[in-house]
C-alpha cells in the first residue's frame, strides 16, 4: 500500500533547501548595513542604493523562500525558514566578514539552482 502525501507532511530537503535560499538572500541584502557599521568593505554589486542586481536577486530568493514554504510544507514552517535564515546570516556575517559577499553570491547561485531542480 502506497501512502499518498498531503500537504500537512513535513519535507525536510525542501525545508534546508528553502533555508538556505532564504540565508543567501539575507546575506545579500544586510551586509551593506552591516559592513557599514564595522568598516568593512562593501563591494559595488553589494550596494543597495545603486539597485544592483544582486541586491533584486537577494530580495526575491529571501521572501520568495518564505512564500514557497507556505505552499510546499505546512504553514508553521515559512516563519521557521525566516527565523533559520535570519539567524544563520548573523552568524556567518560575523564570522566571516567582509568573505560574506563571496559567500552569499556562491549560495545564491546553488539555492536558486536547488529551488529550481527540487521545488519548480
Amino acid at each position: 500500500m502506497q501512502i499518498k502525501k498531503t500537504k500537512s507532511m513535513f519535507n525536510l530537503p525542501i525545508f534546508i533547501t528553502l533555508s538556505l535560499c532564504c540565508l543567501s538572500g539575507w546575506m545579500v541584502v544586510s551586509y551593506q548595513g552591516v559592513a557599514e557599521k564595522k568598516g568593512w568593505p562593501v563591494g559595488e554589486f553589494f550596494s543597495l542604493e545603486k539597485g544592483g542586481f544582486i541586491g533584486i536577486l537577494g530580495l526575491v530568493a529571501q521572501w520568495g523562500s518564505v512564500l514557497i514554504s507556505f505552499f510546499v510544507n505546512p504553514w508553521w514552517t515559512a516563519p521557521l525558514v525566516f527565523a533559520f535564515g535570519f539567524l544563520i546570516n548573523m552568524v556567518a556575517t560575523t564570522v566571516l566578514k567582509e568573505y560574506t559577499q563571496i559567500l552569499s553570491v556562491i549560495l545564491l547561485i546553488i539555492s536558486y539552482t536547488l529551488v529550481w531542480i527540487y521545488i519548480i
